[in-house]
């Protein structure tokens, strides 16, 4: 991890940044924007009510990261001791260096050194420190929960990555959207409002200072309950509406004119992802974007392969007898007509009987000795839950069907991660 030293004017909160970060994962570099960092003042003995305002007021004197004001108010500390006594910061040893020559280059007026006494942890560094407690398995449940959620979002987004979960981190930056302090339950919707400015220029620096080529935008909140709604799925995607907002009202601008957004209805249906739990800002022309642009572009062609497969496959079973026939070319239609979301029954099944290499058996011909869609009238509907689970049957053979497609497209010149 690079140790950013001294505050930034724009950031609260500095981002975590992999060393390998300018390699990337398969030669993209991925930047992952969570929603939040959250205090609960009264679980601390601490007299703030409005975590909001630490940031700028109580930076090295929060009772529970300074050792001193700890001790002199008898709060209860993050990480202490059984001993009461504090730990030292986590990032002590990789910060040291860096800081020290920070000091002999500039010098130490701003007092930009005082962590480095392991006194108290500067409230700015929570991102830094809250990711390294999850590599090294010091994380807390609710924290842990958003990072695991970043390793399946990466693992979604790069099937063909083989790295262990916590070494993903080496390789991505992390930041939170909201650059103040939270309480454990708050209205998010409310919060957003508080500091709208800061909140999109911090975003606007992260991505002008690394120059992302994925930007993975959570959707799972970290491991608290909100009033605005219970389903934390739902809250979250207040943050992801808002990124999506500022990417639309700014996509003419140098800083995003090149970016693709994708919901995360967008992206399960185009990955074929049952539950995608991100939506994506995506660099066009990188390495993400050319191997994965026809998938999320146009699964069409993808739906019209499966078909020719899935009719070649089935072909002995159909072949058996007319109302084998009939069922498979029913099945295919209806699926059909459930993945494109639109389009007449009777055109798809036309086009489906013209990728079949069985004839169309007499009975179900009409007079010209084409296909006699009366046959075909109420089917399903008579025959509904028998539809029903063939066609989920079916779901999961095109679900693999698309992997092994994605497992191609990744294995074609493409480097190990």
């Amino acid at each position: 991890m690079k140790i950013t030293v001294g505050k930034n004017e724009t950031l609260c909160f500095d981002p975590w940044v992999g060393d390998q970060y300018i390699n990337g994962i398969d030669r993209n570099k991925v930047m992952v924007v969570g929603i939040r960092h959250w205090c609960n003042p009264s679980a601390r003995n601490c007299s703030i009510s409005d975590p909001k305002r630490c940031l700028n007021d109580r930076d090295t004197t929060c009772t529970i990261w300074n050792k001193d004001r700890y001790q002199k108010d008898k709060g209860i500390g993050w990480q202490h001791t059984d001993d009461n006594t504090m730990q030292k910061c986590p990032l002590y040893e990789k910060c040291k260096p860096e800081v020290d020559a920070e000091i002999e280059k500039n010098g130490d007026e701003e007092g930009k050194s005082g962590c480095i006494l392991g006194n108290f942890r500067f409230l700015h560094c929570e991102t830094k420190i809250s990711v390294d407690d999850y590599v090294h398995d010091r994380g807390i449940a609710q924290r842990t929960k958003i990072f695991d959620d970043t390793i399946k979002a990466l693992k979604c987004l790069f099937p063909r990555a083989t790295k262990p979960n916590k070494e993903y981190w080496n390789y991505i930056i992390f930041a939170n959207f909201i650059q103040h302090y939270t309480n454990v339950r708050v209205n998010l919707a409310k919060e957003l409002k508080k500091t709208p400015k800061k909140d999109k220029e911090a975003l606007f620096s992260i991505i002008k200072t690394y120059s992302p080529d994925l930007i993975i935008i959570l959707h799972e909140d970290q491991g608290c309950t909100d009033n605005i709604q219970s389903d934390m799925n739902s809250v979250a995607k207040l943050v992801s509406n808002r990124i999506k907002w500022i990417w639309s009202k700014n996509n003419n601008e140098d800083l995003f004119k090149n970016f693709m957004f994708y919901d995360n209805d967008d992206l399960s249906e185009s990955l074929h992802i049952s539950s995608c739990a991100f939506s994506l800002l995506v660099r066009k022309n990188s390495n993400w974007w050319n191997k994965k642009k026809e998938l999320l572009s146009d699964k069409h062609e993808f739906l019209d392969a499966f078909i020719t497969e899935y009719l070649e496959q089935e072909k002995n079973y159909m072949s058996r007898s007319p109302k084998n026939w009939k069922k498979k070319i029913e099945i295919l239609t209806r699926f059909t007509v459930n993945e494109y979301g639109k389009g007449q029954l009777e055109d798809i099944r036309n086009k489906i009987v013209e990728k079949c290499t069985i004839k169309i058996p007499e009975e179900y011909k009409n007079d010209e000795g084409n296909l006699n869609h009366d046959k075909f009238k109420d089917l399903y509907r008579k025959n509904r839950e028998m539809y029903d689970d063939e066609l989920k049957d079916m779901k999961i053979v095109y679900s693999e069907f698309i992997s092994s497609k994605i497992q191609m497209l990744n294995n074609k010149d493409i480097n190990e991660c």
